[in-house]
């Protein structure tokens, strides 16, 4: 419910036009429909190859004896491919979060050059703020150790 919704409902409870039995009875009745018309998949409980039909039962056993059939070597190829897919997945979002990791730095890098430049921190604070965030480092979070430079920037800049 979007907040212009809730302020209208309280408006009418407060003007009379609703009371909040009849708001409750219309939000019970809109969640009932809302399961009613769901359109999730409704998982049955699992069943044994033993009870599904016969044609399904013999393409399982197909599958199995084909899958028997194929040399060790080309299972192994399989599961070398697959972990050789997964590096590479890994891979891809590391460079991504690396890039995100360095685009966010030279933001930073730019706020601080232009708020030195406007004059809302010193060259001295800057470099004050970076040696305590480097003797800090493994000490305490990183979140922590820029606390004051950030703190400083809102008062200057009056957030």
């Amino acid at each position: 419910m979007t907040k212009k919704a809730e302020e209208e409902l309280l408006k009418a409870v407060e003007s009379g036009e609703l009371n909040a039995s009849d708001i409750l009875a219309e939000l019970a009745d809109d969640a009932e429909k809302a399961q009613d018309t769901n359109q999730t998949i409704k998982t049955e409980t699992p069943v044994s190859k033993d009870k599904l039909p016969e044609e399904v039962q013999a393409g399982i056993a197909e599958g199995e004896a084909a899958d028997a059939d194929r040399p060790e070597s080309e299972k192994l190829q399989d599961k070398a491919d697959d972990l050789t897919e997964t590096i590479e997945n890994l891979t891809d979002d590391a460079e991504k979060l690396k890039a995100d990791a360095e685009k966010k730095a030279e933001i930073g890098k730019e706020a601080i050059l232009d708020s030195v430049e406007k004059g809302y921190l010193s060259a001295k604070d800057v470099l004050k703020e970076l040696e305590n965030d480097y003797n800090t480092r493994n000490k305490a979070p990183k979140k922590e150790a820029s606390k004051p430079i950030v703190k400083n920037l809102q008062t200057k800049l009056m957030i």
